[in-house]
C-alpha cells in the first residue's frame, strides 16, 4: 500500500497461455509464413511472462489499478428525498485503504477511509 492509500499488487509468479492460434489467408505461402511469425511471437510473449513477468508486472499495475478505479473514489447521484422536487447532487465516496488488506484463503479484509463528500466539503452522517 502506498502512502497515499492506493494499493500496490505483489506478484510472485506470472504465467500466461495464449492457446492455440492460426492465421487464416487466401495465398497458402502467405498463411504459412504469417502464422509462423505469430506463433513464434506468442511463445516469446509466453517465455518473456514466464521469467520477467513479475518484475515488470510489479512495477506497473499500481498505477493501472489506481487509475482503473478512479483514484479509489466512487460517485454517488443521490435525488433529492422530498415529492416534486428533481433536484440530484453528486457525492464521492472515498474507498482508499487505511490499511493494508490482510489475504487469506477464502477472504479478504479492507480496511477503508470511507469518507463522503460533495463538492469538496466533507459529510458527516449518522446512523
Amino acid at each position: 500500500m502506498t502512502d497515499a492509500g492506493y494499493l500496490t499488487p505483489q506478484i510472485y509468479s506470472c504465467k500466461l497461455s495464449v492457446g492455440e492460434s492460426y492465421f487464416y489467408h487466401d495465398d497458402v505461402f502467405m498463411a504459412f509464413f504469417m502464422h509462423q511469425i505469430v506463433e513464434i511471437t506468442i511463445v516469446i510473449i509466453e517465455n518473456s511472462i514466464y521469467f520477467i513477468g513479475d518484475y515488470v508486472l510489479n512495477g506497473v499495475m499500481e498505477p493501472v489499478m489506481t487509475g482503473m478505479m478512479n483514484k479509489y473514489t466512487f460517485e454517488l447521484p443521490i435525488e433529492s428525498p422530498f415529492i416534486g422536487q428533481r433536484a440530484k447532487s453528486t457525492f464521492k465516496f472515498d474507498f482508499r485503504n487505511t490499511k493494508s488488506p490482510d489475504i487469506q484463503q477464502g477472504y479478504m479484509e479492507l480496511a477503508i477511509y470511507g469518507l463522503l463528500t460533495h463538492n469538496d466539503n466533507s459529510c458527516s452522517m449518522n446512523p
